[in-house]
């Protein structure tokens, strides 16, 4: 159910960003909320209902130009829960002054439609809006705790997080680059150790998603690329599955947009 609920939300988003206003309309319910708390609340009113709501984000919309959009950062389920963090850019309607602000979401869906929107703004938005949900750590932590041991050459940390018989699989133009599947954690280790040997490499992350037992990760992998040892990065999109607390296996896309595809977060 949480990861049919982070597609509701995450469509609801694209759509937004579409400018499918329609679409975004209908995915709220009759008796949607909107609650802000925090720095998000002090120039801004809650609204009730669904023609509220969507006269508040109309509003809202108008004072920007056409190239305002969000990005989602980080999106995970929680029961009948959205917990998001997203950026949105643009320029200001009238002065074209650039816009760039960060919030955390908290959304609460009912059968299919959000019935709820709660917005944290600030410095700390992220922070505070994961206490006040009651998440704490959770799948997209474990992933991130590997990419920063990644980065670190710890590998000992990463191999740490994952099941004895993990299944490492490149997918797409990745297969033909540097072979089809890894099997088990001893030789993730060795695959691990040779490329930090032979590329370097680090791991900076666009985006992460956790729906259900996977969570989907967008990140740039910076490598020096082959033998003329120039860094070269790649936008990969990663589908990590969970069994009970460990991966148990990651899919590595070469397109990251077919990672989103593949777990339903887009069409």
């Amino acid at each position: 159910m949480s990861g049919d609920n982070v597609r509701v939300v995450v469509k609801q988003f694209e759509d937004t960003n579409a400018r499918e206003f329609r679409a975004v309309m209908e995915a709220y319910a009759d008796d949607v909320t909107l609650t802000f708390h925090g720095e998000a609340g002090l120039l801004r009113q809650a609204a009730s209902g669904r023609a509220a709501v969507g006269e508040w984000f109309g509003d809202w919309f108008r004072q920007f130009g056409p190239d305002y959009r969000f990005h989602i950062d980080e999106a995970r389920g929680v029961d009948d829960r959205v917990f998001l963090i997203a950026t949105h850019s643009g320029r200001g309607r009238g002065s074209g002054v650039p816009v760039r602000e960060t919030w955390a979401y908290r959304y609460t869906v009912r059968e299919g439609r959000v019935s709820g929107v709660e917005l944290w703004g600030g410095h700390d938005a992220r922070d505070t809006a994961l206490a006040a949900a009651g998440v704490q750590g959770g799948r997209v932590e474990l992933v991130r705790r590997g990419f920063d041991a990644f980065n670190d050459h710890d590998l000992d940390a990463v191999l740490a997080l994952y099941a004895d018989d993990v299944e490492w699989r490149m997918i797409g133009g990745l297969a033909d680059l540097i072979g089809g599947e890894v099997t088990g954690r001893d030789a993730l280790g060795r695959f691990f150790s040779d490329w930090i040997e032979n590329l370097g490499g680090g791991i900076e992350v666009e985006s992460m998603f956790e729906a259900g037992d996977r969570v989907v990760s967008i990140i740039h992998l910076t490598s020096a690329g082959g033998s003329s040892g120039a860094p070269t990065t790649q936008r990969l999109g990663e589908v990590f599955t969970f069994r009970g607390s460990e991966i148990c296996a990651v899919d590595n896309y070469w397109n990251a947009d077919e990672a989103l595809i593949s777990t339903g977060l887009r069409l």
